[in-house]
């Protein structure tokens, strides 16, 4: 039984295996579970999509009379569809958590050459943020507090004086600790996310990874601290919540692996596995945001240069 909405899919099965024999649910019933539904989510949304990528998150397998599922919708590159599926057992225990890529098929248009070589305006980070709101203040106060003191220790009642709030205003906004670290990962990503999708169309694969370097370090320069806690504070993420940004950022770095297979497919780029040279660029704007104690006398744009030109020495074909 499948409830369908558009970017959400609930479903429920009974596993493979039966529950006379006591048997764990096999990881195999498991992923065909999520299979349909993500595909149901896909048809949906009017998705032409074939199988790209499937990762487990999480995996607790244990017998089950009866699975539930459901099937969100992440934000994803263009020319993807990312579905992070969470299955339950009948007694609302998480099995596991997996994440489907699918890839859209559209026809792509040829690329204007007048526009291929120009760089797209620079938007200063301070210009693309919203208005100030309650919550953003929160964030950086929560931000401020946790890069000092670390999750365990830092408190709501600090958090809501660094606000300017009595802690019931605080949690007027957020449930609690848990919630509000979940918040920091997601709003750092989504800023992240924003830059690489301004700069990642159009232009030759080349420039395009030049311009996503360039963004990702523009964020990692501007916000330190918050990327600090990004690589620091993972582990306490409660499960659920861990599983969701990961989920956020496996679909981030298939921004990159989406403009490598681009440039692999069209001979630009050295046959190489997508997925290890993306993990590598998204991990150049860390290093000069977490190693400052090597690099804080070499200048941003001396840096930049020098990651650029390693990182296309590996990709570009001579």
């Amino acid at each position: 039984m499948l409830v369908v909405r558009p970017e959400r899919v609930v479903g429920e099965t009974a596993p493979a295996s039966p529950c006379a024999a006591r048997a764990p649910v096999t990881l195999a019933s498991l992923v065909d579970f999520a299979e349909i539904l993500a595909a149901a989510g896909s048809a949906a949304c009017g998705h032409d999509a074939v199988p790209f990528d499937i990762k487990t998150v999480s995996l607790s397998p244990r017998p089950a009379n009866r699975l539930t599922g459901e099937a969100i919708l992440q934000t994803a590159p263009a020319g993807l569809s990312v579905w992070m599926v969470t299955i339950q057992d009948d007694h609302e225990r998480a099995i596991a958590t997996i994440v489907l890529t699918y890839a859209l098929r559209t026809a792509v248009g040829p690329q204007d050459p007048a526009s291929a070589g120009e760089d797209p305006p620079r938007v200063p980070l301070a210009e693309e943020d919203k208005p100030e709101t309650p919550l953003d203040r929160i964030l950086a106060a929560a931000t401020d507090v946790i890069a000092r003191k670390g999750f365990a220790q830092a408190t709501m009642r600090e958090i809501a004086e660094a606000t300017g709030m009595h802690v019931p205003t605080l949690y007027a906004h957020v449930k609690g600790k848990d919630e509000l670290l979940e918040l920091v990962y997601a709003h750092e990503m989504e800023r992240l996310v924003s830059r690489l999708e301004r700069v990642a169309t159009g232009a030759s694969a080349t420039e395009r990874i030049r311009r996503m370097m360039e963004a990702a370090l523009d964020v990692s320069d501007e916000r330190r601290r918050q990327i600090g806690i990004l690589n620091r504070e993972l582990k306490s993420l409660r499960p659920e919540a861990r599983a969701r940004m990961i989920a956020r950022y496996r679909a981030l770095v298939g921004r990159y692996e989406a403009v490598i297979r681009d440039g692999v497919a069209a001979g630009e780029f050295h046959d190489i596995e997508p997925l290890v040279a993306a993990n590598f660029l998204d991990m150049i704007g860390d290093i000069w945001a977490l190693r400052q104690f090597f690099f804080s006398e070499t200048p941003r744009d001396a840096y930049l240069e020098a990651a650029v030109a390693f990182a296309l020495k590996g990709l570009v074909r001579d």
